[in-house]
């Protein structure tokens, strides 16, 4: 199981040098931060496909033992990127709007903008992420489409039944639809610079989206 950083203030360990003096050394948390930043920076300028561990080992001056302490592999590194950028704000939207039997559209709103919010806090991730979700080939291709069909079970079970159809369940092809065409919006809106007024833009075409698809 891999054992991403958490938000968390970092441990230290403390060495000394040669004179005695005594050194902190990042902890593990810390050290995983440092691996995960490598690694975006480097998928982003190549792709995942064309980076090695050791390469991302490489551009964050650690060990590849040191790796292995922090993910047990690539998969699992790009699962974590996923999770902190993107699934994790959903997630937070999931439970803030489901986990209660009615919401009004105001806080349904307040709640989508800050899942936006919170996926452009980690954009640099969320732009890979996005980037390669859209090639078939590449790992996070695999690991969006999972973390997908998660979030539309979640929702098949919480949301209630189609309008006027009985006990039918909302179509699991529509809200993977509607879950793209958010993440198209978020992409879009990094591609173009997270501006205040990309932003904004970005968490009204949001807002207009999920109130029209769901009739609210």
């Amino acid at each position: 199981m891999s054992r991403p950083p958490s938000s968390k203030p970092p441990s230290l360990t403390v060495i000394k040098n040669a004179d005695g003096r005594r050194k902190p050394r990042p902890g593990p948390e810390e050290q995983a931060r440092t691996i995960v930043n490598a690694a975006v920076a480097l998928f982003l300028e190549h792709g995942v496909r064309s980076v090695s561990i050791m390469q991302i080992c490489d551009r964050a001056d650690v060990s590849r033992s040191t790796f292995y302490r922090s993910f047990d592999g690539m998969d699992a590194l790009l699962q974590h990127i996923y999770q902190v950028s993107v699934f994790a704000p959903v997630e937070l939207f999931m439970q803030a709007n489901l986990a209660q039997p009615a919401i009004s559209p105001e806080q349904l709103k307040q709640t989508l903008d800050e899942m936006y919010e919170a996926i452009f806090a980690q954009g640099d991730y969320a732009e890979l992420v996005f980037r390669e979700a859209n090639d078939p080939n590449s790992p996070a291709f695999a690991v969006v489409n999972a973390a997908f069909d998660q979030i539309v079970k979640a929702l098949q079970k919480n949301l209630p039944p189609v309008s006027g159809s009985g006990n039918k369940k909302v179509d699991a092809i529509f809200l993977k639809s509607l879950l793209n065409a958010n993440q198209w919006i978020a992409h879009d809106t990094i591609r173009k610079g997270l501006t205040p007024a990309n932003k904004q833009a970005a968490r009204e075409a949001a807002w207009q989206l999920v109130k029209n698809a769901l009739n609210l």
